[in-house]
């Protein structure tokens, strides 16, 4: 990924969720083997368009702690969801981006709909209350 296409996805980030104070993200160790990914992300993150993007937003990135993967199970755990989701929609079927991207917005809405306590009712609180200030509801397809 080049710097540009980072910025830019760090800029469609910041357009459906907000600007993030703090941005976490797997430490540097931790892809001992992925080097050829891992020289990328370092001149990615030490790029000054990238420093200066952080800078002017008051973005502070921090990496967890070497060798303690646990530390990111949270987002691993939505991340393997993730694709198991995609697995069950897609099978072994390949799709153009817009396909995609729809499938990708239906699960995250999906995810964001969830109950965050034990009532699961329709006034159960979601994430998408501090997102959106109410459930989201999605159109399934085939």
């Amino acid at each position: 990924m080049s710097v540009d296409k980072f910025l830019m996805a760090l800029d469609r980030f910041v357009s459906r969720r907000g600007l993030p104070h703090t941005v976490y993200s797997d430490n540097a160790t931790t892809f001992q083997a992925a080097r050829r990914e891992l020289a990328e992300i370092c001149t990615i993150f030490h790029d000054p368009r990238t420093s200066h993007y952080f800078a002017h937003r008051g973005i502070t990135w921090k990496f967890i702690a070497p060798r303690a993967a646990w530390w990111g199970g949270w987002w691993e755990w939505m991340v393997g969801t993730t694709k198991r989701c995609i697995q069950k929609v897609l099978g072994k079927r390949q799709v153009d981006d817009e396909k995609m991207n729809t499938i990708l917005a239906s699960i995250e809405a999906a995810f964001n709909s969830r109950p965050l306590t034990q009532d699961d009712g329709p006034e159960a609180l979601t994430p998408a209350h501090f997102l959106h200030g109410g459930r989201l509801t999605t159109i399934l397809t085939d």
